[in-house]
């Protein structure tokens, strides 16, 4: 996340089987969360989400697959 003059951009990268209900609830959480430790407006939040498709990611030394 970067942050200059109260805005911040934001990348999401989230397993593709999550339901959209639930991307959306930690993006918009997310959102709210940045806007509070910035004390900026939400217009200055840019959040990108992606949806990672099955595979596997290297978590603190662990491979996690899903």
């Amino acid at each position: 996340m970067t942050a200059t003059d109260g805005a911040s951009t934001a990348s999401l990268a989230l397993p593709s089987m999550w339901p959209d209900r639930d991307a959306l609830a930690l993006g918009t959480g997310l959102a709210a969360a940045r806007t509070d430790e910035l004390a900026c407006d939400v217009a200055g939040i840019l959040l990108i989400t992606a949806s990672l498709s099955p595979g596997q990611v290297v978590e603190h030394g662990t491979v996690v697959s899903w």
